[in-house]
C-alpha cells in the first residue's frame, strides 16, 4: 500500500488526494484514493514521465476493480498470517 499524496486538476482546481493503493489488471493500472469525504478508484495511465488518471466507465469495471482489490487484501492478511506461524 502506497499513503502518498498526489494533486489532481478537476478542471477548475488541482485537489489533494491520499493515494491508497495501486495495481494492475491485466493491461490496465488502477488506485484507490480518499478525499475529504470518500474513497474511490481511478484508472491511470503513464505516458512518459506523465500519469494520467481517469475515472472508471462502468459499474461493470467498477465491481471487477473492486472485486480484484479485495482479493488482494485478503492475499495480504493472508500472507501476514503465514508469517506469523
Amino acid at each position: 500500500m502506497n499513503n502518498e499524496r498526489i494533486y489532481l486538476n478537476d478542471g477548475t482546481e488541482d485537489v489533494a488526494l491520499d493515494l491508497i493503493a495501486s495495481f494492475g489488471i491485466d493491461e490496465a493500472n488502477y488506485c484507490l484514493v480518499r478525499d475529504d469525504d470518500a474513497e474511490f478508484f481511478l484508472r491511470y495511465e503513464e505516458k512518459g514521465e506523465e500519469v494520467l488518471f481517469f475515472p472508471l466507465e462502468s459499474d461493470g469495471e467498477q465491481a471487477e476493480v473492486m472485486r480484484i482489490y479485495d482479493e488482494l487484501l485478503s492475499d495480504r492478511e493472508e500472507q501476514g498470517k503465514r508469517g506469523c506461524d
